[in-house]
């Protein structure tokens, strides 16, 4: 019976601590580090201000900084799911390229100034990591698959095709800021594409 109202308690927590972590999310891509609280993050998800320092209690530094790891961590997970969808590589690559031109690219440039500005090295390194590798795996998955399949041509690595197609999602050519975001998807990824065809 005590175990039991332990797991209740302990899933109960960890759904507060991910209410917390959406919520803190929202308004940091608004509002950015510096013009958010914690008490402004208490009051939109309604608990006290100790219940906030309970499930982050090195503050505010801790709470943006699992909130990006945890961002990152679905980031990651939608492209994965976008992926496995589809089977040729132009459809995955262009189910990528659309989970990634869905995102308010001017409020992700803020999160990432905020996050160098405000977090030790070692620290943002990490949780940059560690998102990173995940996401990487991935990506050089999906090129090494094509190579194998001779979908593409071989003489170009996975991991030089997987650092081409990210560099071409996280910095952007200034199309995929604006609303035409089905022009973008294809260009992200047929422009790459047509270079790999086999000869």
């Amino acid at each position: 019976m005590k175990s039991r109202l332990t797991e209740k308690s302990n899933e109960r927590d960890r759904e507060i601590r991910q209410h917390i972590l959406d919520a803190a999310r929202e308004l940091f891509l608004a509002q950015g580090y510096n013009g958010v609280s914690m008490k402004d993050i208490a009051e939109v998800v309604h608990v006290t201000s100790a219940a906030l320092y309970y499930h982050f209690p090195e503050g505010k530094s801790q709470l943006f900084t699992e909130m990006l790891r945890t961002t990152l961590t679905q980031w990651s997970l939608q492209a994965q799911q976008a992926m496995a969808s589809h089977t040729t590589l132009l459809e995955r690559m262009q189910a990528i390229a659309r989970v990634f031109s869905n995102l308010h690219h001017d409020s992700i440039a803020a999160l990432m100034r905020d996050a160098f500005m405000q977090l030790p090295p070692n620290v943002l390194h990490g949780v940059l990591l560690e998102g990173h590798d995940d996401f990487q795996h991935h990506l050089l998955t999906m090129f090494q698959d094509a190579i194998d399949a001779g979908e593409i041509r071989d003489d170009i690595s996975a991991s030089e095709l997987s650092r081409l197609f990210e560099t071409m999602l996280f910095a952007p050519p200034p199309i995929l800021m604006s609303d035409q975001r089905s022009l973008a998807v294809t260009t992200i990824t047929t422009v790459l594409l047509e270079g790999l065809r086999p000869r």
